[in-house]
């Protein structure tokens, strides 16, 4: 949590020391479901469409062509706080084909993929268009953290990448700290 950038669980899993892979996939995709719940919890009242630059994609990270992005100021503060979305029509797409590989062969954290196909549905939001140099930062900062960490995403944990990133963007300024803030907001006192 308190990382700039995210690390990737075969990092995750050297560091702890763990025996099992599996079980340090689990343990990080259970942490980015809940990272997603605290973000669809925010109020973010405006609403945009994020492009991602076509420049900047490597090849083996599949990546769509835009992410929908809810945005809005924190209460009582100026700093911003965000909510990327994967486009619904996207991960539908790229993830029915594995889905089914998956169901088949006997997966075994199907836990974790019961958020995977989830859309976004609620509030009405303001719909505008994103100031340039903002919109280029941020997806700028995302692709190249995707380009640097993961080699390949598959489309149905995508969305919980952009999870942890935007947690992460959110908490930037946090005066307990990440880790701290994610404690106390699952436990309902932050």
């Amino acid at each position: 949590m308190e990382t700039k950038k995210t690390l990737s669980i075969a990092e995750i899993h050297r560091l702890t020391g763990m025996k099992r892979y599996g079980t340090v996939f689990y343990m990080v995709h259970k942490i980015r479901v809940e990272l997603g719940r605290l973000n669809k919890k925010e109020f973010l009242d405006k609403s945009s469409i994020l492009p991602i630059d076509k420049k900047m994609k490597v090849e083996p990270v599949n990546l769509p062509e835009y992410l929908n992005i809810r945005y809005g100021k924190e209460v009582n503060h100026t700093l911003d706080k965000i909510y990327l979305i994967v486009p619904y029509n996207w991960k539908l797409n790229s993830s029915l084909e594995q889905l089914q590989k998956i169901c088949c062969v006997g997966y075994r954290y199907k836990k974790v993929l019961k958020n995977s196909l989830s859309t976004f549905r609620g509030r009405q939001f303001e719909r505008r268009k994103l100031e340039q140099k903002w919109s280029s930062n941020l997806s700028g900062n995302l692709i190249r953290e995707i380009e640097g960490i993961y080699h390949n995403i598959s489309p149905l944990h995508f969305q919980k990448v952009l999870d942890e990133y935007c947690f992460k963007y959110n908490y930037r300024h946090s005066r307990k700290g990440k880790f701290l803030s994610f404690f106390y907001l699952i436990s309902g006192k932050g």
